[in-house]
């Protein structure tokens, strides 16, 4: 429970991926990614129920097997062209039907997010009258002094003043990593989409924040020297 709310974990499991086929199935310290994810999940002090959406039926068969709910995918909404927001959609309209819940949304191919950092994004916004949570990395600052190219034009991707400052004096930038986004239903269904405006942050170191998007991420996975 959170602020007086049930917690949701949705867990995405498509079967198919350009990138590496089977990529959710991939195993890692002798688990598939997604058993991986479902684990972490059970431990964390915070969310009621998992739920596992997928299309593939080896998927939702393991994932049953460990003890979590499972929730079958329509077709057109795993491809790559289907995002998240249309998952978390179809999910919310047919699945569950409380008036009101949080939905902490976990991605497989974040292998070294914890219980520990599930639990502690969900004290962010316990107590808080924000919208949302979100994992994030810190990245290069540099990305500041980038430009766009409009036209045969180059146009600063932020500020213009940012352009001749020295990288010391710039300020700190995050990229969402991908691990969790947490939110309650009734902002989501606000837009369909997850509401990321006056979001809260919840950084994770880099090395933490490993996506599984290709083999040279996984390659970088197995030969990480973990504890």
């Amino acid at each position: 429970m959170l602020n007086g709310l049930r917690v949701v974990g949705l867990i995405p499991g498509r079967g198919g991926s350009e990138s590496i086929p089977r990529k959710n199935l991939l195993q890692f310290r002798g688990a598939s990614l997604i058993e991986n994810t479902v684990i972490n999940a059970k431990k964390s002090l915070f969310i009621d129920e998992i739920v596992v959406n997928s299309d593939d039926i080896e998927i939702l068969n393991t994932s049953s097997s460990l003890g979590v709910s499972i929730f079958q995918r329509d077709a057109e909404l795993a491809t790559n062209a289907a995002t998240a927001n249309r998952v978390i959609e179809n999910f919310v309209k047919s699945f569950k039907s409380e008036d009101n819940y949080y939905i902490l949304y976990l991605q497989p191919t974040s292998p070294l997010r914890t219980s520990d950092h599930i639990d502690s994004i969900c004290q962010i916004l316990e107590n808080s009258t924000k919208k949302c949570a979100i994992s994030v990395t810190e990245i290069d600052n540099k990305i500041l002094k980038s430009f766009f190219q409009i036209d045969g034009k180059l146009v600063p991707i932020s500020k213009y003043h940012y352009l001749n400052m020295n990288r010391q004096t710039l300020p700190k930038v995050f990229m969402s990593n991908g691990a969790a986004y947490l939110f309650r239903k009734s902002e989501f269904l606000l837009n369909n989409e997850i509401p990321i405006d006056d979001a809260l942050a919840f950084i994770m170191s880099g090395d933490c924040s490993l996506d599984i998007d290709n083999l040279e991420d996984y390659q970088k996975l197995l030969e990480m020297d973990l504890p």
